[in-house]
């Protein structure tokens, strides 16, 4: 059985290694003492995206809405 899932995990990474990547996401979301946090956004798209088309929004315990946003500006390179 262990070699099954083993064999299941490095074919299954064969097949997403390859995949196109065709939007933004948070590779890292770090939160330190105090107002020491940070998030990181990758781009794999392979183009400049312009941020202006998108936001952050924060959601606690579950919540549907956004309690507060934040509108992003610039661009980030590939």
């Amino acid at each position: 059985m262990k070699k099954l899932y083993i064999l299941f995990f490095f074919t299954a990474f064969a097949f997403t290694a390859n995949a196109q990547i065709t939007e933004l996401f948070i590779s890292e979301y770090p939160e330190g003492s105090s107002n020491n946090k940070y998030i990181e956004i990758y781009n794999g798209t392979g183009s400049t995206v312009d941020l202006s088309d998108y936001e952050l929004w924060r959601i606690s315990n579950g919540g549907n809405w956004p309690e507060s946003t934040v509108a992003l500006t610039g661009t980030l390179a590939p």
